[in-house]
């Protein structure tokens, strides 16, 4: 199986503590470049984790090739522009809730990925944790009585 190609968007916590490591133990996954604002950090990041590129900017990342999806983990002020963009660009994206600040901006993504056959998808890890999975399997055997 092909391995996906990955630049992460936004490298503060959440990213280098759960989407960079994530990818990194996925056999069908390659970290291939990181973006921050901030040179140092981009630099410090990419070489800590083994990204080939450290990008300034999200058109700097996005240009890149090698790129067959996106992580989109940035401030949410953001998400719409930076899903978009990596969607006019061919990229499949995960995107860090919120998705968008309105109904009209999600729907126009989803509208976007589909007219583009790309994947959109909001990050929800929580469902697939094991006391997640666990709650789930409760639920659908009765033993907490009947769910309202």
């Amino acid at each position: 199986m092909k391995r996906v190609r990955i630049g992460v968007i936004g490298a503060g916590w959440w990213a280098t503590s759960a989407h960079i490591p994530a990818i990194q133990s996925h056999p069908h996954a390659e970290l291939v470049a990181v973006q921050s604002r901030e040179r140092a950090k981009a630099d410090r990041i990419a070489r800590d984790f083994g990204a080939k590129y450290a990008c300034t900017s999200v058109g700097e990342l996005l240009a890149l090739e090698e790129i067959d999806a996106v992580i989109i983990a940035s401030t949410p002020n953001v998400h719409f522009t930076q899903a978009r963009a990596a969607l006019h660009s061919g990229r499949h994206v995960l995107l860090e809730k919120p998705m968008t600040f309105t109904a009209g901006e999600a729907r126009e993504l989803v509208e976007l990925a589909t007219k583009r056959k790309l994947q959109l998808v909001v990050s929800c890890p929580w469902h697939y944790t094991r006391h997640g999975i666990e709650a789930r399997r409760l639920i659908h055997s009765g033993a907490l009585g009947e769910i309202k």
